[in-house]
């Protein structure tokens, strides 16, 4: 992806289409398998009201052991280690003033 910032506007325009129906949204990366381009900063960037959940930050990448033979998508232990770390951050966002799965408010990544 040469030009990440070209894809912002299309970044906005999904976040819109899932806004306006009022559900609490997050924009999940997926594990990185090759240096990132900069599109992780655009999504962060134009993702808002969606949370954004950095899989790398918060799960320290996956090990080559941790994936399939192709070298980019996790395997079951990978899985694993990805769905527990997701699903604790989700936990933590959660806004236990609201009913259901309602999420805090956007917060910017450190």
């Amino acid at each position: 992806m040469p030009v990440p910032a070209e894809h912002a506007a299309a970044v906005e325009q999904l976040v819109r289409k899932i806004a306006t129906r009022g559900a609490s949204c997050v924009w999940i990366t997926p594990p990185m398998w090759k240096h990132d381009s900069g599109i992780l900063q655009v999504i962060h960037d134009h993702a808002a009201p969606c949370l954004f959940f950095d899989s790398d930050a918060v799960l320290g990448g996956l090990q080559p052991d941790e994936r399939q033979g192709d070298g980019i998508h996790p395997n079951k232990r990978g899985g694993a280690r990805w769905t527990s770390a997701f699903w604790g951050w989700l936990q933590d966002h959660r806004d236990p003033s609201r009913p259901g799965w309602a999420l805090l408010p956007f917060e910017t990544r450190g």
